[in-house]
């Protein structure tokens, strides 16, 4: 589908599940693997690279714990009408993803434009 509608742009995908991309390091202006499992990760999903330089033109991080539920468990916690604590807290949140780990290594190597998007809510819907 990417493919077909922006047949220009050729996506790398630094993909592994949960919070293993945390593994990375930033070193001699690259973000690099520090593990070995994140290492065959990577370079299996993107034919052969294991490392994030600034060679790409922009960046997309999603998920890696970024999420739609962040935001209504703060509305929760700071309830209806204080936006100034909803702010607050939500910032607190997202430093502590590493979503937002993941930008501010890549701002250690590269200016490029960088996309955060949340991973969406799953089926069972936010946490209770």
């Amino acid at each position: 589908m990417i493919a077909a509608e922006f047949s220009d742009i050729e996506p790398t995908f630094f993909a592994a599940g949960g919070t293993i991309l945390s593994e990375m390091a930033v070193r001699d202006g690259a973000m690099v693997c520090t593990g070995g499992r994140l290492a065959r990760i990577l370079r299996h999903r993107t034919k052969g690279l294991s490392k994030v330089d600034a060679s790409y033109e922009f960046y997309v991080i999603c998920g890696l714990k970024l999420t739609v539920a962040l935001a209504l468990e703060a509305r929760r916690e700071t309830g209806d009408g204080a936006d100034d604590e909803f702010r607050r807290k939500m910032s607190f949140m997202i430093r502590r993803t590493v979503a937002f780990e993941t930008l501010s290594k890549l701002r250690q190597i590269t200016a490029a434009p960088t996309f955060l998007v949340p991973a969406p809510l799953s089926e069972q819907g936010p946490r209770e």
